[in-house]
């Protein structure tokens, strides 16, 4: 699977990068619950595709658990994934490896980090994290 690829050919055809917009184009409702442990999850229920973010994340958490979730609603469309209280979890996993992956090149663009100063060490581990996927 050319995940590369794949998410390049979504951001030519909506023209955005942006998780939220793209959900929206892709009628892909999101909903926010109190989740505790878990910062996210997709799910299908009667055809509607949903993805589900723990109300309590940091806007960028939010961010990048969507741009995972949504990288599951393409990739895995009939699996049920949650991310976890780690925000890579689990790294055994090749459809968590993959959703990783998916949202690294969706979020992560060539001047992106030029662009971007963390502001937290949270938000510098989590951009190092992406930075490793994507190039990988």
């Amino acid at each position: 699977m050319n995940i590369k690829l794949r998410v390049k050919n979504l951001i030519f055809k909506y023209a955005t990068r942006d998780p939220f917009r793209l959900c929206k184009l892709l009628k892909i409702q999101v909903k926010y619950k109190e989740l505790g442990y878990i910062r996210g999850y997709y799910t299908k229920c009667l055809r509607k595709k949903i993805v589900v973010l723990n109300e309590n994340l940091d806007e960028l958490s939010m961010r990048v658990v969507l741009a995972h979730e949504l990288g599951h609603a393409i990739l895995h469309r009939k699996e049920i994934n949650m991310m976890k209280e780690s925000f890579m979890f689990p790294k055994h996993s090749q459809v968590e490896k993959e959703a990783n992956k998916f949202a690294a090149e969706l979020l992560i663009d060539e001047s992106y980090f030029y662009e971007q100063s963390p502001k937290s060490e949270l938000e510098l581990e989590i951009f190092e994290e992406l930075r490793g996927l994507k190039y990988e």
